[in-house]
């Protein structure tokens, strides 16, 4: 990155002190991670973004530039309970913790790794709920908008009564019958995954 591209990527009035600013920058990153729902695209997309931003940054400053590894991590793919309940906890579970260790972050790279953790997560709960049959159907879901979890455990409870099962098999077999918030739920963790 050229010094000229750095200062589209990092715009700064002349005078301004260029570690503080990169610190606000940075906190209102780091605050759009813990406000905003982990979707793949949206937060891939501000990732680079950032990138960019700090290599620039690190260019106007005249810092050492750091040869960093900018792919996403993964974490080892969780292993989920087949009972929905469950699999619910553990997910939320996963999720504080991310939240935790993105919140606990004060360096960029701290951040790209935590927030691309945390999109591993995601798309790994995803996968666990994943239903092909939902992704042509008429119902509308939003990737953007995650489900109100107490409506979301309170559709769980009446399709437990519903199906005679706490089985996420057999939700997934009985997906017609389920109440609406859930298929939609279904449907947009499996085009999440795409």
């Amino acid at each position: 990155m050229t010094r000229r591209e750095a200062n589209i990527h990092f715009p700064h009035n002349e005078g301004d002190d260029l570690d503080e600013l990169w610190e606000e920058r940075f906190f209102k990153h780091k605050e759009y991670f813990l406000t905003r729902p982990a979707v793949h695209k949206t937060w891939y997309s501000r990732l680079r973004k950032i990138s960019k931003q700090y290599n620039a940054y690190l260019i106007i400053a005249n810092k050492e530039i750091v040869d960093m590894d900018f792919s996403l991590e993964t974490d080892t793919p969780p292993t989920y309970s087949d009972n929905f309940f469950e699999a619910y906890n553990q997910y939320h579970q996963f999720k504080n913790n991310h939240k935790m260790e993105l919140y606990k972050t004060e360096e960029f790279i701290d951040l790209f790794k935590a927030a691309s953790k945390w999109l591993s997560t995601e798309f790994y709960h995803a996968l666990h709920w994943k239903h092909p049959e939902s992704e042509n159907n008429e119902i509308k879901a939003l990737l953007s908008q995650e489900v109100d979890p107490v409506a979301f455990i309170t559709d769980l409870q009446k399709t437990e009564s519903l199906i005679s099962s706490n089985s996420i098999k057999e939700l997934k077999r009985n997906y017609n019958i389920l109440p609406e918030r859930l298929q939609k739920e279904v449907k947009r963790l499996t085009l999440f995954t795409k």
